[in-house]
């Protein structure tokens, strides 16, 4: 009987944790991709700045060679299959996320 009672009381917790985090887990990813764009242009504004102190420091050492690593296209063609697969990766986590809760609800009940 305490066996049963402990995997109850471990199952009930575990539900409680499950719809308490779910609504924040859900705040983050949205946040997320809402803000991925804004980082991925960060991301190459600072391999630029990268390049250019690179470039920079081999030409006053003399170096023969120049870095060429200017993000192009593959940042952006990124940013838009992301940024196209959001909403339904939105919508399967909004779904999972939903069916966990209407399950933990159940078990409560």
């Amino acid at each position: 009987m305490a066996v049963a009672i402990t995997i109850l009381a471990v199952i009930v917790a575990l539900t409680v944790v499950g719809i308490l985090v779910t609504p924040t887990l859900g705040n983050e990813i949205t946040t997320t991709f809402t803000n991925l764009p804004t980082q991925l242009e960060a991301a190459s504004q600072q391999v630029v700045v990268t390049q250019n102190i690179a470039n920079r420091w081999l030409a006053e050492h003399g170096a023969p060679i120049q870095l060429d690593l200017v993000p192009g296209p593959a940042l952006d063609s990124v940013a838009q299959q992301l940024m196209g697969s959001s909403a339904n990766s939105m919508g399967a986590v909004n779904g999972v996320t939903g069916a966990a809760g209407r399950l933990g609800m159940m078990l409560l009940l």
